[in-house]
């Protein structure tokens, strides 16, 4: 009697079977051990980042610090060939790869070398250069594929003994003394020096993606020269406060006389007085993005007299009561240039601005309330150091108004333009202080139609009026100086 037969699908699939075991224990059999060493140079940990990425499951990758571990234990030097061969002996190791970068100007050049972990002798070496610290990584990640087959080429060396230790210093010899009158005392045996204890390995701290800087290599020098930073939403808003002292002198020219209402050129040449100024800034796209709008902000200024008075040129009439002050409001963008700690700084601003000078009931000048539009440049210059600097700026302002009681007394305004230069020192501190000295030149000058020419005025009201009123066509210039002194804080 014959016995049974096994069904022919059922062998088939015992004969597959046993193929694709066969194949799977040769793929994993070529599967090469290779330890990336860390690479050294500007930007290194992002091109071994970016190599091993490459290698991925190509290759079965063994952590550097397992290699380095087993170099000390064993007592090698694991960058000289024979420290190769012992230590990939004993972790079995087929290939150590190992990199550097230099830097020359804006080009990054890698160099990565394979080596043989049965000879420790270089299988071959791939360099590249790219220009610019963020093409570092791609470039690892480049050569990575390449490495790949010269990797296949190593094979460690297994059993593979390390270095001997090196042999104690002999004993001196003996010396050879003369025959003594007494028995040599016995020698002092040799005592061979208690070896030292190695040093603890510090732990490495591991690194992602996010860790790395820029790739240049230079993290601790750029952060030293960057500019002070306070968290991500630094720049968000700076606000200040000044005292100082002003002074005016305004001048009321008539440019020609009518015999009808003859009238002489008029004088405010006032005392200094004290005043005080807050200023901020605010820019609330810092909050929401890391590009150029975040430099995009709203500025607000005002200034308003201490104490100030006005006497007239007869000493018996009592002082004009007197108020000035001055309201700001622009639209600013600001540019750091260099964007380092002594980095110069620009803004750019328009905006509207109010500037009063009121005085009460008197016989020789009106109150000016100048409404006007601003446009104008400010910047600041570090002198090699954050705490002292330069600062500088000018701007122009297009007259809109210069109040009704001036238009009553001297006519309907025909053209009117400010400007104002200023300069000082600055400097800042780190946590976010700052301080400014500063002095101010502003000057208005406008021309006036006359009360003769003004379409409101009764003809019948021009011999009634009183010394500060001009029938005739005027000029006036009026004139600030300013000196402050302040601190504030920037976010």
């Amino acid at each position: 009697m014959r016995p049974p037969r096994c069904p022919r699908g059922i062998g088939s699939a015992l004969l597959l079977s046993a193929a694709l075991a066969l194949l799977a224990a040769a793929t994993a059999e070529a599967k090469k051990r290779v330890v990336v060493l860390p690479f050294s140079g500007p930007g290194g940990a992002g091109a071994k980042n970016g190599l091993s990425r490459a290698l991925g499951k190509k290759v079965t990758q063994i952590r550097p610090a397992t290699y380095t571990a087993m170099a000390d234990d064993l007592g090698v030097d694991a960058s000289d060939a024979a420290g190769v061969v012992a230590v990939c002996s004993k972790i079995k190791c087929d290939a150590v790869i190992k990199g550097s970068v230099a830097k020359k100007g804006r080009k990054f050049t890698l160099t990565v070398t394979v080596l043989d972990g049965g000879t420790g002798e270089a299988i071959g070496k791939r360099a590249a250069t790219v220009r610019g610290a963020r093409k570092v990584a791609a470039a690892g990640a480049a050569i990575g594929a390449q490495c790949v087959a010269l990797a296949a080429k190593g094979k460690f060396k297994a059993g593979a003994k390390a270095a001997p230790p090196p042999k104690p210093p002999e004993p001196p010899p003996e010396p050879v003394a003369k025959p003594p009158k007494k028995p040599p005392e016995e020698p002092v045996a040799y005592k061979p020096p208690e070896p030292e204890e190695k040093p603890k390995r510090k732990k490495r701290k591991k690194r992602s993606d996010d860790d790395e800087g820029d790739g240049d290599g230079e993290d601790e020098e750029r952060v030293t020269k960057r500019a002070p930073r306070r968290g991500k939403y630094y720049g968000l808003f700076d606000v200040s406060a000044s005292v100082g002292l002003s002074v005016r002198r305004a001048v009321v020219t008539v440019t020609s006389t009518s015999a009808a209402a003859p009238a002489a050129d008029s004088t405010y040449d006032g005392g200094m007085y004290p005043e005080f100024t807050i200023r901020a800034d605010l820019f609330p796209l810092v909050l929401a993005t890391k590009s150029f709008p975040r430099n995009i902000g709203l500025g607000v200024g005002y200034t308003r007299h201490l104490s100030i008075s006005t006497k007239t040129q007869n000493d018996s009439d009592p002082p004009v009561e007197t108020t000035s002050q001055e309201l700001l409001l622009d639209l600013r963008v600001r540019w750091v240039i260099f964007k380092t700690i002594t980095s110069p700084e620009v803004n750019i601003f328009a905006g509207y601005g109010m500037r009063d000078f009121s005085l009460s009931a008197n016989t020789v000048m009106a109150s000016f309330n100048y409404r006007f539009l601003r446009f104008g440049l400010e910047g600041n210059v570090p002198l090699g150091t954050p705490y002292i600097g330069l600062y500088a700026g000018f701007d122009v302002r297009p007259l809109l108004a210069v109040g009704q009681e001036v238009v009553q007394f001297l006519g309907t305004k025909q053209s009117g333009l400010g400007f104002s230069v200023r300069g000082g020192a600055m400097g800042r501190h780190s946590s976010g202080f700052f301080y400014f000295l500063s002095v101010e030149y502003l000057r208005f000058s406008t021309n006036f139609i006359g009360l003769l020419a003004s379409p409101d005025v009764d003809p019948s009201t021009i011999g009634k009026l009183d010394k500060r009123d001009r029938g005739d066509p005027t000029q006036a210039a009026d004139r600030f100086i300013r000196f402050w002194a302040g601190a504030g804080f920037m976010m």
